[in-house]
């Protein structure tokens, strides 16, 4: 088994079930197994992580990849710099516009805050 810290995040390989695979985890995920041996994967994984800090935050990778601290999740689980937006066309398509746009009398009246007034009465019985 190797286990190492490469540029803040924890890089480990051990040896797979098949014959002739590792088992690869970063940051604590289980990225499962490939076929080499386990200083291939572990230089692999440093090659990844140099990637992956080359280049800005665009939800490409899952979080394991980023050094800890240095990322937020968006509302749909992808990897986003503190305060900025996703840019893959999921989430553009299903941005959450803020609500301080939509306001009557100070009370917001968008679409996703009118739900449980909108709700038919089953449906708001079933969400309370």
């Amino acid at each position: 088994m190797i286990c190492e810290t490469y540029k803040g995040r924890q890089v480990k390989v051990s040896k797979g079930r098949g014959y002739g695979t590792t088992r690869i985890f970063v940051n604590g995920t289980d990225l499962g197994e490939w076929l080499g041996t386990q200083t291939e994967q572990v230089e692999w994984a440093k090659r990844t992580i140099d990637d992956v800090d080359a280049r800005p935050f665009e939800g490409r990778w899952i979080e394991c990849w980023y050094e800890p601290g240095t990322y937020e999740l968006n509302e749909h689980g992808h990897v986003v710099a503190p305060g900025g937006i996703c840019s893959c066309g999921y989430c553009r398509a299903r941005r959450v516009e803020p609500c301080a746009s939509v306001t009557v009398g100070g009370v917001c009246v968008c679409d996703d805050c009118m739900k449980p007034y909108l709700a038919t009465p089953t449906e708001q019985v079933r969400a309370a």
